[in-house]
């Protein structure tokens, strides 16, 4: 991948709440692995959850998977020239196969891309996945982006902890100039009553994964002034996201459910969490522990 790579400090950030190929509202999440030969540090997070649109979200699995048919071909091939060679005593035919299967192989890789190209929109930064998690390298952390439009917004939702580059400055200044030439259209201003506590409660609750429940969790902080309910969010979100490791440690002992529990509180620790979501999963797993 060969996109723009921006780099904040530390291992804690926003994500825009966007498809990172074409801008759409997102309605899916990707848990992106980190970048194969990375230089990552051993407690950097080994995966980053991302938001997607569906319509993007099957070309770019469809792209990145267009080399599993070619492949499987090719082990047909090699196959084939095995069997000929062995039980026909036809080494020659046996290659000839082989031979045969590369062309088709990449017949057969070379038309799910096209399909996967003929699924993207204008509006798309890539056939594939947009963007690359490059982990954490002990200071900095690092991803890479096809779609400067979200390189752009990544940048404004973190700033501060972005590095800026030469490169990222001028995109910032090229998406800001961009947005005054092309003004918002005057819209009707509709006017409703802020969400209860107990509705963020269920908003969070009922969050289509980890990035749409702390994106919702991010803003129930931001809306609501009384502590005690910020509390209960925060412990709601937290009990959401541990639900299933903390079954699974029920359902261990001894040494089993230690090791499971320590795997789990090393996770949320390296992860892109926010500060006090993570504050009351570590509280939870670290009393899981004591009383294990």
């Amino acid at each position: 991948m060969a996109g723009l790579i921006v780099q904040v400090t530390g291992r804690r950030f926003a994500i825009p709440f966007e498809c990172p190929c074409c801008g759409a509202p997102p309605d899916q999440e990707l848990h992106l692995p980190r970048a194969r030969g990375a230089h990552a540090a051993p407690d950097s997070a080994a995966a980053l959850d991302v938001p997607y649109c569906s319509r993007c979200l099957r070309h770019a699995e469809a792209w990145d998977t267009a080399g599993v048919g070619s492949a499987f071909v090719l082990v047909l091939g090699v196959l084939a020239c095995i069997l000929i060679s062995l039980v026909v005593a036809r080494p020659l035919l046996g290659l000839i196969a082989l031979l045969a299967s590369i062309p088709i192989a990449l017949v057969v890789a070379g038309a799910r891309r096209r399909r996967a190209k003929a699924g993207c929109t204008e509006s798309c930064a890539s056939p594939g996945i947009a963007l690359a998690y490059q982990g954490y390298n002990g200071t900095l952390t690092s991803i890479a982006f096809e779609s400067l439009t979200y390189a752009a917004r990544f940048a404004e939702h973190n700033t501060g902890i972005v590095l800026e580059t030469p490169q990222l400055r001028r995109l910032l200044e090229g998406h800001r100039i961009a947005r005054l030439q092309v003004p918002t259209p005057a819209a009707a201003v509709s006017m409703s009553a802020a969400p209860t506590p107990a509705e963020w409660r269920a908003k969070i609750t009922a969050a289509k994964g980890p990035l749409a429940r702390r994106t919702a969790l991010s803003r129930a902080l931001d809306a609501l002034p009384d502590d005690a309910a910020r509390r209960d969010l925060v412990a709601a979100a937290a009990e959401v996201e541990l639900a299933d490791t903390l079954s699974k440690a029920r359902s261990l002992s001894g040494a089993s459910k230690r090791q499971h529990l320590e795997a789990a509180i090393a996770a949320v620790r390296a992860d892109n969490i926010p500060e006090p979501l993570q504050a009351a999963e570590l509280a939870q797993l670290e009393a899981a522990m004591a009383s294990a």
